[in-house]
């Protein structure tokens, strides 16, 4: 039997799209060259075979680690019959993996609370003019609202937890509007977003204490507003989306 040209392509997708009508070479093969992260090799093999199975005219040839590149790949032939919109679905959808994204996703929005805390800290630190903060997780953070709700914070530390919190909620409401408002006020989120960004790269700057000095502040400075400024919606986008996908 002759066989066809291999085509290469990366690879992941949520399911195979089977042609309505296959048409049939007799006496010929076609077949794709997939190539992917070896990480992944294992499932998205599994997921092809459990596209195929039951049917004869696919056949999974081979399943394994390039030697020269240690890329993980798999070969699939179409016996008699053409491929049709295979090779292009595949090229269409490669690195669509749901549960690596909402792995990912779960660790941007992780990350994304965790830079908050510093930023609700130092920011808090600005309002009563005090020293500089330590770096570190306080998960008590975020019981403030509550305590300032009941009464239980002193005035100067009441005024500091609405300040703080106030910003970072702020900040939010203008990323939102930005995403999902259109016309003159999308001008005006961005703008909002903009200057709250550089406001809190100051606070984080000047309230962020780091025994490597200025350019080690700046550095943090700049990962964390980053961070906020970008892990949140990345990540709940990548959370939802994979959750829709694997739903399906």
């Amino acid at each position: 039997m002759q066989e066809m040209g291999l085509i290469s392509y990366s690879f992941s997708a949520a399911e195979y799209p089977r042609s309505q009508q296959v048409l049939t070479i007799p006496g010929q093969v076609q077949g794709i060259y997939i190539t992917l992260s070896p990480f992944v090799l294992d499932a998205i093999s599994e997921k092809i075979a459990g596209w195929f199975r039951g049917r004869e005219e696919i056949d999974i040839v081979d399943v394994g680690v390039s030697d020269k590149q240690g890329l993980g790949f798999v070969i699939i032939e179409w016996l008699e019959c053409e491929i049709g919109n295979a090779v292009n679905y595949v090229a269409a959808n490669r690195g669509n993996i749901p549960i690596l994204k909402l792995l990912l996703g779960v660790v941007l929005v992780g990350f994304f609370l965790l830079a908050l805390m510093l930023q609700i800290q130092t920011s808090e630190a600005f309002i009563l003019n005090g020293s500089p903060v330590t770096l570190a997780a306080n998960w008590g953070v975020l019981s403030q609202p509550i305590e300032l709700m009941q009464g239980q914070l002193p005035i100067d530390m009441a005024k500091a937890v609405m300040w703080g919190w106030g910003i970072e909620l702020v900040y939010l409401v203008c990323v939102i509007g930005e995403v999902s408002v259109h016309g003159r006020l999308q001008g005006w989120f961005k703008t909002g977003a903009f200057i709250l960004v550089v406001f809190d790269f100051w606070t984080d700057f000047q309230y962020g204490n780091l025994a490597s000095g200025a350019w080690g502040q700046i550095a943090f400075a700049g990962i964390t507003s980053f961070i906020v400024a970008f892990f949140g919606i990345v990540g709940l986008n990548l959370i939802w989306g994979s959750i829709t996908e694997l739903s399906h």
